[in-house]
């Protein structure tokens, strides 16, 4: 399809020039909102999800419970749990 501009009330074709800038910023535009959607779905979707801490502390208890209940732990879960058994020791609720 050929495009074509208007400049001073006379139409012509675009210049092969003037058709690729053309394409280029299209396509720039393009990106530009699909980025944009992606953003926002990120922020949105982030948003919504609880808290990071809460989100570890679920994670470290189930790892705990598992432990407790004789299940192996791969060593790096392991010693996470250690970890942050250690930290609740040294830092007990007041």
């Amino acid at each position: 399809m050929v495009r074509t501009i208007t400049v001073g009330g006379k139409t012509r074709d675009y210049t092969a020039k003037e058709e690729a800038e053309a394409d280029a910023a299209l396509i720039r535009h393009t990106a530009q909102l699909a980025e944009a959607e992606l953003t926002a779905y990120v922020r949105k979707r982030g948003a919504a999800y609880p808290p990071l801490g809460d989100q570890l502390d679920a994670i470290m208890k189930q790892m705990l419970q598992d432990r407790l209940d004789g299940k192996a732990l791969i060593q790096q879960a392991d010693d996470w749990v250690n970890d942050c058994l250690a930290v609740k020791a040294d830092n007990p609720k007041p």
